[in-house]
Protein backbone atom coordinates (compact mmCIF):
# COMPACT_ATOMS: atom_id res chain seq x y z
CA UNK A 1 0.00 0.00 0.00
CA UNK A 2 1.25 3.38 -1.03
CA UNK A 3 0.48 7.04 0.30
CA UNK A 4 0.31 5.99 4.33
CA UNK A 5 2.33 8.04 6.70
CA UNK A 6 5.48 6.16 7.92
CA UNK A 7 8.99 7.31 9.35
CA UNK A 8 10.20 8.68 6.20
CA UNK A 9 9.58 8.24 3.11
CA UNK A 10 10.68 5.17 0.19
CA UNK A 11 13.31 6.01 -2.43
CA UNK A 12 11.05 7.56 -4.31
CA UNK A 13 9.51 10.17 -1.99
CA UNK A 14 6.13 7.56 -1.27
CA UNK A 15 5.47 6.36 2.48
CA UNK A 16 4.52 2.37 1.96
CA UNK A 17 3.15 0.17 4.06
CA UNK A 18 3.62 -3.68 3.35
CA UNK A 19 0.88 -6.16 4.72
CA UNK A 20 1.34 -10.10 4.59
CA UNK A 21 0.37 -12.64 6.63
CA UNK A 22 3.51 -14.75 6.50
CA UNK A 23 6.34 -13.76 9.10
CA UNK A 24 9.20 -15.37 6.87
CA UNK A 25 8.01 -13.27 4.25
CA UNK A 26 7.81 -9.95 5.76
CA UNK A 27 11.31 -10.76 7.14
CA UNK A 28 12.71 -11.38 3.93
CA UNK A 29 10.95 -8.36 2.64
CA UNK A 30 12.46 -5.95 6.11
CA UNK A 31 15.89 -7.31 5.57
CA UNK A 32 15.84 -6.57 1.84
CA UNK A 33 14.57 -2.95 2.16
CA UNK A 34 16.90 -2.79 4.84
CA UNK A 35 19.94 -3.97 2.76
CA UNK A 36 18.51 -0.97 0.11
CA UNK A 37 18.00 1.53 2.24
CA UNK A 38 13.90 1.84 2.71
CA UNK A 39 11.69 2.60 5.23
CA UNK A 40 9.00 0.18 4.42
CA UNK A 41 6.27 0.36 7.60
CA UNK A 42 5.63 -3.63 7.37
CA UNK A 43 2.92 -5.28 9.54
CA UNK A 44 1.79 -8.87 9.68
CA UNK A 45 -1.92 -9.52 9.00
CA UNK A 46 -4.28 -10.95 6.56
CA UNK A 47 -6.07 -8.99 3.81
CA UNK A 48 -9.81 -10.27 5.20
CA UNK A 49 -9.04 -8.60 8.54
CA UNK A 50 -6.60 -5.39 7.93
CA UNK A 51 -8.21 -2.35 9.12
CA UNK A 52 -6.20 0.68 7.89
CA UNK A 53 -5.97 3.18 10.07
CA UNK A 54 -5.17 5.32 7.27
CA UNK A 55 -6.34 5.80 3.40
CA UNK A 56 -4.15 5.41 0.35
CA UNK A 57 -3.48 6.46 -3.17
CA UNK A 58 -2.67 3.49 -4.39
CA UNK A 59 -3.21 -0.60 -3.14
CA UNK A 60 -1.41 -3.04 -4.79
CA UNK A 61 -2.69 -7.08 -4.40
CA UNK A 62 -0.02 -9.01 -5.89
CA UNK A 63 -0.44 -12.85 -6.06
CA UNK A 64 -2.99 -12.06 -2.73
CA UNK A 65 -6.33 -12.71 -4.09
CA UNK A 66 -5.81 -16.41 -5.25
CA UNK A 67 -4.39 -16.96 -1.77
CA UNK A 68 -7.06 -15.50 0.61
CA UNK A 69 -10.15 -16.90 2.45
CA UNK A 70 -12.66 -14.65 1.41
CA UNK A 71 -12.19 -12.56 -1.80
CA UNK A 72 -14.79 -10.22 -1.06
CA UNK A 73 -14.06 -9.36 2.61
CA UNK A 74 -10.40 -8.88 1.34
CA UNK A 75 -11.39 -6.63 -1.35
CA UNK A 76 -13.55 -5.01 0.98
CA UNK A 77 -10.53 -3.94 2.88
CA UNK A 78 -9.22 -2.89 -0.36
CA UNK A 79 -11.77 -0.62 -1.08
CA UNK A 80 -12.09 0.76 2.26
CA UNK A 81 -7.60 1.58 2.43
CA UNK A 82 -8.17 3.64 -0.54
CA UNK A 83 -8.81 7.04 -0.40
CA UNK A 84 -11.61 8.57 -3.34
CA UNK A 85 -9.45 8.40 -6.95
CA UNK A 86 -7.45 5.86 -5.46
CA UNK A 87 -6.19 2.85 -7.37
CA UNK A 88 -5.88 -1.09 -6.89
CA UNK A 89 -3.76 -2.94 -8.82
CA UNK A 90 -3.58 -6.77 -8.93
CA UNK A 91 -2.20 -9.73 -10.47
CA UNK A 92 -4.29 -12.90 -9.87
CA UNK A 93 -5.10 -16.36 -12.30
CA UNK A 94 -7.32 -17.56 -13.98
CA UNK A 95 -9.71 -20.26 -13.43
CA UNK A 96 -8.78 -22.12 -16.99
CA UNK A 97 -7.58 -25.46 -17.61
CA UNK A 98 -4.46 -23.71 -19.26
CA UNK A 99 -4.06 -22.05 -15.83
CA UNK A 100 -4.27 -25.07 -14.05
CA UNK A 101 -1.81 -26.81 -16.52
CA UNK A 102 0.73 -24.39 -16.13
CA UNK A 103 0.62 -23.16 -12.47
CA UNK A 104 -0.52 -26.56 -10.80
CA UNK A 105 0.97 -28.88 -13.19
CA UNK A 106 3.88 -28.34 -14.31
CA UNK A 107 5.18 -25.52 -12.17
CA UNK A 108 3.82 -27.46 -8.83
CA UNK A 109 4.22 -31.38 -9.80
CA UNK A 110 6.27 -31.64 -13.11
CA UNK A 111 8.88 -28.85 -12.52
CA UNK A 112 9.21 -27.91 -8.94
CA UNK A 113 9.51 -24.53 -9.56
CA UNK A 114 6.63 -23.16 -7.38
CA UNK A 115 6.19 -25.69 -4.30
CA UNK A 116 3.15 -28.15 -4.18
CA UNK A 117 0.17 -26.87 -3.00
CA UNK A 118 1.11 -22.96 -3.12
CA UNK A 119 -1.75 -23.01 -5.40
CA UNK A 120 -5.43 -23.97 -5.12
CA UNK A 121 -7.12 -24.19 -8.21
CA UNK A 122 -10.44 -23.49 -6.87
CA UNK A 123 -9.12 -20.25 -5.53
CA UNK A 124 -8.88 -18.80 -9.17
CA UNK A 125 -10.50 -16.17 -10.85
CA UNK A 126 -11.95 -15.49 -13.86
CA UNK A 127 -11.50 -12.06 -15.24
CA UNK A 128 -15.65 -11.50 -14.68
CA UNK A 129 -15.92 -12.72 -11.12
CA UNK A 130 -13.06 -10.38 -9.76
CA UNK A 131 -14.70 -7.36 -11.90
CA UNK A 132 -17.92 -7.96 -10.69
CA UNK A 133 -16.59 -8.54 -7.15
CA UNK A 134 -14.87 -5.27 -7.13
CA UNK A 135 -17.76 -3.33 -8.70
CA UNK A 136 -20.13 -4.74 -5.46
CA UNK A 137 -17.14 -3.53 -2.92
CA UNK A 138 -17.28 0.41 -5.06
CA UNK A 139 -14.18 -0.06 -7.53
CA UNK A 140 -14.61 0.85 -11.15
CA UNK A 141 -12.75 -1.75 -12.96
CA UNK A 142 -10.23 0.06 -15.61
CA UNK A 143 -8.10 -2.48 -17.61
CA UNK A 144 -7.34 -6.12 -17.87
CA UNK A 145 -4.14 -7.65 -19.35
CA UNK A 146 -2.80 -11.05 -19.86
CA UNK A 147 0.90 -11.72 -18.62
CA UNK A 148 3.08 -14.52 -20.48
CA UNK A 149 6.23 -15.75 -18.58
CA UNK A 150 8.27 -18.74 -20.19
CA UNK A 151 10.22 -20.67 -17.74
CA UNK A 152 13.79 -20.15 -19.92
CA UNK A 153 13.36 -16.54 -20.38
CA UNK A 154 13.50 -14.56 -16.59
CA UNK A 155 10.87 -12.02 -18.86
CA UNK A 156 7.20 -11.43 -18.26
CA UNK A 157 4.94 -9.98 -21.50
CA UNK A 158 1.99 -7.81 -21.28
CA UNK A 159 -0.34 -10.29 -23.99
CA UNK A 160 -3.90 -9.80 -24.89
CA UNK A 161 -4.61 -12.99 -23.35
CA UNK A 162 -5.53 -13.50 -19.81
CA UNK A 163 -6.12 -17.77 -20.02
CA UNK A 164 -3.35 -18.27 -17.56
CA UNK A 165 -2.84 -14.75 -15.48
CA UNK A 166 -3.66 -10.96 -15.44
CA UNK A 167 -3.51 -7.93 -14.09
CA UNK A 168 -4.87 -4.77 -14.40
CA UNK A 169 -6.13 -2.01 -12.03
CA UNK A 170 -9.68 -0.31 -10.55
CA UNK A 171 -10.20 3.19 -9.62
CA UNK A 172 -12.27 4.41 -6.05
CA UNK A 173 -14.84 6.63 -7.75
Amino acid sequence: MVGASSPKPSRDGASVLGLDASLRSLHAAIEHARQAGLAIDYREGFAETFEPEEQFDVVMAVDILEHVEDVDLALAMCSRALKQGGILGFLTHNQTLEAFEKLVWHGEYRLGVTPKGTHDFHKFLTPDDLGERMRRQGLRLIETRGIEAHLDDPGIRLVSCTDVSYLGYAVKP
